[in-house]
């Protein structure tokens, strides 16, 4: 058999989603297990939803301490667990989030990190 890299893996995945588009009427969603919803999400106007592409268990300490170092931060953004893998990133101003949002990076551990608003 032959061994695939993350990177081709991902190639592979972009690819094929390259093709998907959204139809008139239809939305981009995230969906939230039911226990989970209204349980520690919140609806914040400066907050990120965002997903760690992984079959492996994503720490939220270590996720913040990486990408607060990635993006470049002074000050501070919360991290809150939604769901398995799944966190919610609320920064305190508009200005760091549109910087997070438009710049990147987001690759976490060679794990593609997606977000939405």
């Amino acid at each position: 058999m032959e061994e695939i890299g993350v990177s081709s893996i991902l190639a592979i995945c972009m690819q094929k989603l390259s093709s998907f588009s959204l139809k008139d009427g239809e939305k981009n969603m995230l969906c939230i297990p039911n226990e989970k919803k209204g349980s520690t999400l919140e609806i914040y106007k400066q907050s990120i939803l965002a997903r760690v592409a992984s079959s492996q268990t994503i720490f939220k300490i270590g996720l913040k301490v990486a990408m607060m170092k990635a993006w470049h931060f002074k000050g501070d953004a919360s991290f809150v667990e939604v769901a398995d893998n799944i966190f919610q990133i609320i920064f305190d101003t508009p200005g760091k989030m549109n910087h997070v949002d438009e710049q990147g990076p987001w690759i976490y551990e060679d794990y593609p990190f997606v977000s939405q608003h």
